[in-house]
């Protein structure tokens, strides 16, 4: 069964008209068909995709805005994914002496937003892992 619907139908910046029909295919599975210009996609990671848009000094930055537990928390989570498995990142962050802001920052709102959340957080980011011991840089 083919659905069409005016819902489906838009038009981007450039007044290109793309129509997006839903076809349940016999397995079960819906099946989508795109019409109109295409543009090819490289998939990045969080990580890689921050580095051409400032770096780690962003998420250093949103976390020095944090005004709240949670928004220091949320900051500070960010900064941990991409410094994850994204050796590039980790050597940006140190060659801006990063480490040293971040705990600039952290000595900064430790009166007030520090919690035990993010007392984890920087133990993972410092290679701790609580799930598996056997795996973790600091033991």
């Amino acid at each position: 069964t083919d659905i069409t619907t005016p819902d489906a139908m838009g038009t981007d910046d450039a007044g290109i008209q793309t129509l997006l029909v839903n076809t349940n295919a016999e397995d079960g599975h819906p099946v989508c068909i795109l019409e109109g210009d295409t543009a090819v996609l490289r998939p990045r990671s969080i990580g890689d995709t921050l580095r051409h848009v400032g770096g780690v000094s962003i998420a250093l930055l949103l976390m020095e805005k944090a005004r709240t537990e949670e928004t220091l928390l949320r900051s500070l989570e960010f900064l941990v994914a991409v410094l994850r498995h994204n050796p590039k990142n980790h050597r940006n962050m140190e060659r801006q002496h990063g480490y040293h802001v971040l705990g600039y920052i952290l000595r900064c709102k430790a009166d007030s937003l520090l919690s035990f959340e993010v007392l984890v957080l920087l133990f993972k980011l410092a290679g701790f892992e609580e799930e598996n011991r056997g795996k973790s840089v600091i033991a």
